[in-house]
């Protein structure tokens, strides 16, 4: 059964990554695993955006007091105005509590691995060696998007009230470190950046356009 096979998939992951990547296929397709992950960020999105409704409950009711104030000194000024502010809130509110994220998750999540995969594919280009330790002996782009695919599962998480963004964006990354290092067989130095290449590219460009911000401040100042 396919949703039996999808939480099989999804515990095995989660439970044995190490054991799971290593089992892995390097190539086979990418329609599995993309819709592994698509599956499974749509679960954590739907989930998330459930209990983001529940809580907003109270939130929604603060707002709408508010404007209900502000329609009523508007009638006041100018007869007619209120209606409009009422009809602003019922579009505002709902902007806010629709499924609307919900719906263009998969396409957003789709963009993202796709993207995120071809970092990764170009750090495996520079680190892993072709064939040494028993690497493949060709890096593929459907290899590392495998490899993202199904790190995806942390996003599972993301379901978890309140800490459930962190802990899907830790789990994340902790199992695309593992699918790097069982899957290129290097070492965790090394899989740890190219299991991560996207975010140390961002990091290390942030943390350039900082310094050199620093720089001419210095100069400037000086």
């Amino acid at each position: 059964m396919i949703i039996r096979a999808y939480f099989q998939m999804l515990v095995r992951i989660l439970s044995q990554p190490a054991k799971f990547f290593r089992a892995q296929a390097l190539e086979g397709g990418i329609a599995r695993p993309l819709a592994f992950a698509l599956v499974t960020h749509w679960i954590g999105a739907a989930i998330s955006f459930l209990w983001n409704a529940l809580m907003g409950r109270a939130f929604e009711s603060y707002v709408s007091q508010i404007i209900d104030i502000a329609s009523q000194v508007a009638d006041v000024d100018s007869p007619g105005r209120g209606v409009d502010f009422m009809a602003a809130r019922d579009r505002i509110l709902a902007w806010f509590w629709n499924a609307g994220p919900v719906i263009i998750d998969p396409f957003l999540t789709l963009a993202s691995l796709l993207f995120t995969s071809f970092f990764v594919f170009m750090g495996a280009r520079l680190l892993v060696t072709p064939g040494r330790n028993g690497a493949p002996r060709v890096i593929t782009y459907e290899t590392a998007l495998r490899i993202v695919c199904y790190a995806a599962a942390g996003s599972i998480f993301s379901v978890i009230p309140l800490l459930g963004p962190l802990l899907s964006f830790l789990m994340i990354s902790l199992l695309s470190i593992a699918g790097a290092r069982e899957v290129y067989r290097i070492s965790t130095g090394r899989a740890l950046i190219v299991g991560l290449f996207p975010k140390v590219l961002f990091v290390s460009f942030v943390s350039s356009i900082l310094f050199l911000g620093v720089i001419f401040l210095v100069k400037w100042v000086s």
